[in-house]
């Protein structure tokens, strides 16, 4: 359930931060620090020529998302990856995880460059391109300096049965109805 409810948090905030060109605040170092096993996979990642941007995507503490964003130097692209998880590390590794998911570092080319142009990145077909392979247009303002939100170093961890109601609570806080169906195959829980 918590990773179901997870999903959903990525996708809404996904959604959000692209179509209404937020400015997300970038996760400071000391905080990368605390996960030496992504700092790893970024620093990879870094030494084959593709800068990464790590942004805290919780807009103001308030979601368990995080942003991590890949450019493509050799021709200006860049490609939005967002992870959740209430556990910030998680969501933090499950974001730098997705980068490369189902690709190799020479697919890195198919995605586009940042553009000014707010409102065709706002448009729904651009919007459904992030949720079908995530190449769609990104506005430049999501790396202003001045973040639309201040950098918050959330962690909604706790047991399973916390994170749960946890998570829940944020959806009573948006006054949002969650409909869930449990399921059981052949002893296998979904």
């Amino acid at each position: 359930r918590v990773q179901g409810l997870s999903e959903v948090f990525e996708r809404y905030v996904k959604n959000r931060i692209i179509a209404e060109s937020i400015s997300l605040p970038a996760i400071p170092d000391e905080v990368l620090n605390r996960y030496p096993g992504v700092v790893e996979a970024i620093a990879k990642l870094e030494e084959e020529g593709f800068p990464i941007l790590s942004y805290d995507a919780s807009l103001g503490g308030n979601y368990p998302v995080i942003c991590v964003v890949l450019f493509n130097p050799t021709n200006g692209t860049c490609f939005a990856s967002f992870g959740a998880h209430p556990d910030f590390g998680v969501a933090l590794e499950r974001t730098v995880t997705e980068l490369l998911q189902g690709r190799s570092l020479k697919d890195l080319d198919v995605f586009t460059a940042p553009t000014f142009d707010d409102e065709e990145v706002a448009e729904h077909t651009n919007l459904e391109t992030h949720f079908i392979d995530s190449s769609g247009l990104i506005s430049w303002d999501l790396f202003k300096q001045d973040a639309d939100y201040p950098f918050v170093d959330w962690n909604f961890s706790g047991s399973t049965q916390e994170e749960f109601a946890t998570l829940m609570s944020i959806f009573d806080k948006e006054d949002a109805e969650v409909y869930i169906a449990d399921y059981e195959h052949l002893g296998v829980y979904a």
